[in-house]
């Protein structure tokens, strides 16, 4: 009747308990409901009080600076948090990488300025404006540039200036700083004074995540933030999600990170991936147009695991009795991602392309970045390509394991034909079977599964030669994430 794979049904398995295995062969749509959301951010740290490797709680962007110090990676990604409360936020500082370098650019200004101005210079998420008066050299607009980078707590960067050629250099070494934008907006340079960028290529290095993934400890964690989206990093975690996402362990989450890159670099780094607890949102880099977006990496992949989690824990703000959390994260806002311009851009062709290379992409809508499709890297099976079908598999287990040991947890095990007075704690294969019919009856009333009459029919429940064990199955039809509506216009004739 029953088919394990994962969940030993020999009667090798003594510790009391339920659990749930899902079985794709299917290909059904999976579910979720409403439950705690957990956050986890993993990036690099600087100074701070925090000691790398280990848990701490997170509440709003000035923990983060206490925690991981100013200026550095997880500090800044950490930024675009809000402090509501509603998901619970936690982060594990990472150290340098052992053998390392800097990654380090230039912004070389020549000339003499014959207007006064304020000119605007972007370093990643930071805006400086810096003030130009007429017949400042290119000697003065360096070192102003200097002093308001070095104003700045917050910086990623430290800046040198030598006779107007400003040396950036990311206060974090490793590879990751190479994604740092450099760039003077030309529409405020002041007349007389030319500039030329140089973006930071020199960066080197990447983590060894092994103890931070060790401190995540067997706490699930619902969605995972990689402030890191190079190849060894992220295989390692999505390893880790996928051992903790089995029956035994049953603490699966999903994992989220970002990558600037051409369309063309999208299919080759996603190629790399194929992990059904994993999600890259992919964005335009400089390559793809001089407005692409200034944000770096960590800071969207915060935002994007954020929007996740949020619309997890709070499915419908204007009802509270809505539980899915796998609804449509169409639409939903990014927070502290600014969108690429128009020119940059990619357009309806370009993200039909990296959908189906297993990347999730984002469009603009009224200046904000907003999800348009998320997907996991694991995009060549149905079952597992929608992010919201891993939130309601969570939540199926959750909700399922929830259900039936607050029932039966202290029950004995007997047969159908059993008959208990009142009050007596015993637990009959159909009574698993009617809480698993009562479970169906709330999905679908919640609009997470359809065709309840075939869902009712197909509940199984029986004794497992297991002692003690009563084994079950369901079959649920999960409703489709919207895609949109193909509509054909006829004119008559």
């Amino acid at each position: 009747m029953t088919s394990f794979t994962e969940i030993p049904t020999d009667g090798s398995y003594q510790d009391p308990r339920s659990m749930v295995e899902f079985d794709t062969s299917a290909v059904l749509a999976e579910v979720d409901g409403l439950k705690p959301q957990t956050l986890l951010v993993i990036g690099q740290m600087a100074s701070g009080t925090a000691t790398a490797d280990t848990v701490y709680p997170v509440v709003g962007a000035s923990d983060a600076v206490k925690l991981f110090g100013a200026g550095s990676v997880l500090a800044d990604a950490c930024a675009v948090l809000p402090s509501d409360g509603t998901v619970k936020v936690s982060a594990i500082g990472v150290a340098e990488p052992g053998t390392s370098a800097a990654a380090a650019g230039t912004i070389a200004f020549t000339g003499t300025a014959t207007e006064g101005r304020t000119m605007i210079v972007r370093v990643g998420a930071q805006t400086y404006r810096v003030q130009v008066a007429s017949g400042d050299s290119a000697t003065v607009v360096g070192d102003a540039l200097v002093a308001a980078i070095t104003a700045d707590p917050a910086a990623l960067v430290a800046a040198v200036n030598t006779t107007g050629s400003v040396a950036i250099t990311a206060k974090g070494k490793g590879a990751h700083g190479n994604a740092l934008v450099l760039r003077v907006l030309t529409s405020t340079l002041p007349a007389g004074i030319t500039q030329v960028t140089t973006a930071p290529t020199s960066g080197s290095g990447t983590p060894d995540l092994a103890a931070a993934i060790a401190a995540m400890g067997d706490v699930q964690w619902d969605t995972v933030v990689s402030c890191y989206n190079d190849t060894a990093s992220l295989t390692a975690l999505a390893a880790e999600l996928a051992t903790r996402d089995t029956a035994l362990n049953g603490i699966g989450g999903t994992a989220f990170a970002a990558l600037a890159t051409t369309v063309a670099g999208a299919d080759t780094a996603l190629g790399n991936f194929d992990s059904k607890d994993l999600s890259i949102l992919i964005y335009e880099s400089i390559a793809e147009g001089a407005d692409s977006s200034p944000t770096p990496p960590w800071r969207v992949a915060v935002g994007v695991g954020y929007a996740h989690a949020l619309k997890a824990a709070r499915p419908d703000k204007n009802n509270k009795l809505a539980v899915d959390p796998g609804r449509s994260r169409r639409g939903i806002t990014i927070p502290g991602f600014e969108p690429s311009g128009v020119v940059a851009r990619f357009d309806a062709e370009a993200r039909n392309t990296i959908v189906k290379a297993g990347g999730s992409t984002y469009t603009e809508r009224a200046g904000l970045a907003v999800i348009s499709r998320a997907v996991t890297t694991r995009s060549s099976d149905k079952a597992y390509v929608n992010v919201t079908q891993r939130y309601r598999q969570h939540w199926l287990r959750w909700a399922a394991v929830t259900r039936l040991d607050a029932t039966f947890g202290a029950s004995s095990v007997a047969d159908d034909a059993t008959e208990p007075m009142a009050g007596i704690p015993i637990v009959r294969p159909k009574d698993v079977r009617g809480e698993l019919v009562a479970l169906g009856t709330f999905l679908s009333a919640q609009g997470i599964i359809e065709e309840l009459d075939a869902y009712i029919d197909a509940v199984r429940a029986k004794r497992s030669d297991a002692p003690g064990v009563i084994e079950a199955q369901i079959k649920p039809n999960f409703t489709d994430e919207f895609m949109g509506v193909y509509l054909l216009v006829s004119f008559m004739p």
